[in-house]
């Protein structure tokens, strides 16, 4: 099947007073008596309602009068999809419906054929492939929730209108409904576009935003996230200037992936700070080690924002900052991190321990 632009997809849908329409089933204990849906033979009244979509959005649901027929679908062609088909699938733009009589009679080719519109060919006895589907579904668990059922088509009517009258978003991500719930916070340019359509479309409609768990397990999800974040860490050029906000957040993940990285150099133990606890001692050399290998020991003083150290007591030459306590016991920071109980015999021998 090839598809040489975008699609406009419709179909019409049969609502009847006791009920959706089509097979009802359900569990039967055969101990009890079986439940009773339908008040009336044939469900009663009904009302028959049309509707299309495309790649930019719908056009208004077209409740129809009567039965239908080639002449009456041509009319509902005429008047709710015509006029907005390039508005809704684009300029280069292709229709879907099913293989209804209506929709295959000669009378509605000849008519799609003298509006220049190309008809996808649809397999036979396949309902389910068109996505509008899935907007009935959602509106008929509106429409008859708690098992509702009505009992005049007016009635029937004002319930599809209402549900027509709500959009539903689905999201898996929980941090941008929450995102979008604290909008009096919202700075980002993203976040502003998206509660300004938002408010647009809260004019006419009532708009649901709805968290729904993740597809875990899902054949392909995996690739589908590496695909996300690899957009998400795109470094293409912006169509508008970053705000303070996008640059911030930006830094601060860039920030906090580096944080996680442990150095390489040869005298950093453990991948998180406090590596010194792990030693078998006391808690003062545990404490005396951590200060020590930091670089804040006890004799350390700022003047004139400089650090300042006392002289070491050992060769009385030099101010004992750490690397000079090291080098003046023959040390290393490489014996500091692989020997560092002897390194404090080392400070204890010479009486370095207070001036640690």
């Amino acid at each position: 099947m090839v598809i040489n632009g975008w699609l406009s997809f419709s179909v019409m849908k049969k609502w009847n007073l006791d009920g959706p329409d089509g097979n009802i089933k359900y569990w039967h204990d055969l101990r009890k008596e079986p439940k009773s849906f339908f008040r009336r033979q044939s469900g009663g009244g009904s009302v028959m309602v049309w509707a299309a979509f495309g790649i930019n959005g719908q056009v208004d649901f077209a409740i129809l009068d009567g039965r239908q027929n080639s002449p009456k679908y041509i009319e509902t062609l005429e008047n709710h999809l015509m006029p907005f088909a390039e508005n809704i699938g684009g300029r280069n733009w292709e229709y879907q419906h099913d293989n209804a009589l209506i929709h295959t009679s000669n009378g509605t080719k000849n008519y799609l054929n003298s509006k220049n519109v190309t008809v996808l060919e649809w397999p036979q006895m396949r309902p389910d492939l068109n996505p509008i589907e899935n907007v009935w579904g959602i509106m008929s668990r509106k429409v008859y929730e708690n098992g509702g059922q009505f009992y005049s088509v007016n009635a029937l009517k004002t319930a599809i209108e209402s549900a027509c009258n709500e959009i539903w978003i689905l999201t898996d991500s929980r941090s941008s409904i929450q995102h979008l719930a604290n909008w009096h916070r919202v700075r980002d340019n993203i976040g502003i576009n998206i509660l300004n359509k938002l408010k647009s479309l809260s004019v006419s409609y009532w708009i649901h935003l709805q968290w729904i768990p993740s597809h875990v397990n899902v054949q392909g999800n995996e690739i589908a996230d590496a695909l996300a974040k690899a957009g998400a860490d795109d470094a293409s050029v912006p169509s508008a200037p970053l705000t303070y906000l996008e640059l911030f957040s930006r830094a601060k993940s860039r920030n906090k992936t580096i944080r996680f990285i442990p150095p390489v150099h040869h005298w950093y133990q453990g991948s998180r700070p406090g590596g010194c606890l792990s030693i078998d001692c006391n808690r003062r050399d545990q404490t005396t080690l951590t200060r020590f290998r930091s670089g804040h020991i006890r004799s350390l003083t700022f003047s004139d924002n400089s650090k300042c150290f006392e002289i070491c007591p050992k060769c009385t030459a030099e101010q004992a900052t750490p690397d000079h306590i090291l080098a003046c016991l023959g040390l290393s920071k490489r014996d500091l991190v692989s020997n560092p109980l002897l390194t404090l015999d080392f400070f204890k021998v010479h009486r370095l321990m207070d001036l640690i």
